[in-house]
């Protein structure tokens, strides 16, 4: 793994590993990143390397990203509750409410 400047993302080393499934043979050269258990050293220092490179490139569009959030968010009926439908002797519905973030479905 090597990291060299803000402009360079960093690059996972290649391991091939011979996989097998249905008859089909194929290499997979970034298996070793499949981590499970999330506690393969190697795997959590490469996507450390890999979230620092993301916030440094994406850290000048951090105000355009809150102002595209806010007017997306402004676009939202928060408070807001859809039509009733009957299937068989119950109604469902389903609503938003203000400062929730997912959806309540109801009977």
């Amino acid at each position: 793994m090597t990291t060299t400047g803000k402009g360079n993302p960093p690059m996972a080393k290649k391991v091939s590993h011979l996989m097998e499934m249905f008859g089909d043979m194929r290499v997979d050269n970034y298996y070793w990143l499949r981590d499970d258990s999330r506690t393969n050293p190697a795997v959590l220092s490469y996507l450390k390397e890999e979230n620092h490179y993301t916030h440094s490139i994406m850290s000048d569009t951090k105000k355009f990203e809150d102002d595209l959030y806010a007017e997306i968010r402004g676009w939202i009926k928060e408070d807001d509750v859809s039509a009733p439908v009957r299937r068989g002797a119950y109604y469902y519905y389903h609503r938003t409410l203000e400062d929730k973030e997912y959806v309540q479905y109801c009977r």
